[in-house]
């Protein structure tokens, strides 16, 4: 019977809520949690002239990702869906660009969450996976405040450097975003031109 008193213990705890369970079997009661870890992350934030819809299309949709973000896309609109961006379509299947990636969550029309690599050129980094928050909140019926978390980040220097690189490259992108909207979208023509020249012939 003595063998059976801790789990009793416990279990009286763990139905008396979480809280109580803890300080029954953590040594010396509950643990501190008044510093919690803070965590890295790659945050932005930008307004877009054009409203909320308009900017969730740009984003959740392959014509709408041309517009702005790479010359292809495959995207398939749901909670563990495709969401793919092709920097270059013309290249290898698994070399085009975030091969592989899904949307983890989204909540239509203000979050969309979607797992994230580094380009092929980065080798060691594009192993690892990260993640991407996108957050719409309407300034106006006209224009759009747009937040941009990029989570899952390591510590070492070829972290450092993938962050550098991230960082900058979401910039441009968000720059790029906000000009589509004010000045029209991205015309491909020339780029699809060169990377279809130089592509393999198998992927042709």
């Amino acid at each position: 019977m003595k063998r059976l008193a801790p789990i009793a213990l416990a279990l009286f705890g763990f139905a008396a809520g979480p809280a109580l369970a803890q300080s029954l079997l953590a040594p010396g009661g509950a643990p501190d949690l008044s510093a919690p870890t803070v965590e890295k992350v790659l945050s932005l934030k930008v307004a877009i002239p054009a409203p909320v819809a308009e900017v969730w299309k740009a984003w959740t949709t392959v014509e709408g990702l041309r517009t702005f973000f790479a010359p292809g896309a495959k995207v398939d609109y749901r909670t563990g869906g495709d969401y793919e961006i092709w920097f270059n379509p013309y290249a290898p299947a698994g070399m085009r660009g975030t091969d592989g990636m899904q949307i983890l969550t989204m909540q239509e029309p203000r979050m969309l969450t979607f797992t994230w690599i580094a380009p092929p050129t980065q080798a060691a980094m594009r192993k690892q996976v990260t993640y991407v928050t996108i957050r719409l909140r309407a300034i106006d019926a006209k224009n759009t405040e747009l937040s941009l978390l990029h989570g899952g980040w390591g510590e070492g220097p070829d972290w450092d450097t993938y962050y550098a690189f991230s960082e900058k490259t979401w910039k441009n992108t968000l720059a790029v975003l906000g000009h589509r909207f004010a000045k029209g979208p991205v015309d491909w023509t020339e780029i699809e031109a060169k990377l279809k020249a130089v592509a393999p012939a198998q992927a042709k």
